[in-house]
């Protein structure tokens, strides 16, 4: 599975349980930032996903977000109390299904 990639220490890993693992070496630690997934199988339309929850998450300062692929979002606040307010505010929820966030601190 891993053949010709380096190995991959547990601390590197970031386990989403059945939504998947993430290689965090691949991700810049950031103290202010989430990364976050839908819950489902089927596709995603990620920039109807990011449009969602710009909006739902209602920051103060500024907000951008990138589709990562695989599923997968990455939200960067400006503001620390931002993104407190929506790790706060879980669970959130997108097109009737569960959109899991957790932080990105590259220690997962």
């Amino acid at each position: 599975m891993n053949q010709g990639n380096p190995k991959i220490e547990k601390d590197e890993i970031l386990d989403l349980g059945k939504v998947g693992v993430i290689d965090t070496r691949k991700l810049k630690s950031n103290p202010i930032c989430l990364v976050g997934k839908v819950c489902v199988e089927k596709a995603i339309n990620s920039f109807a996903l990011i449009d969602v929850m710009y909006k739902a998450f209602r920051a103060k300062g500024k907000l951008t977000a990138r589709d990562w692929g695989h599923g997968l979002v990455i939200f960067s606040f400006d503001c620390e109390v931002d993104r407190e307010w929506v790790i706060q505010n879980q669970p959130w929820h997108f097109d009737n299904a569960l959109f899991a966030i957790l932080p990105l601190t590259g220690k997962e």
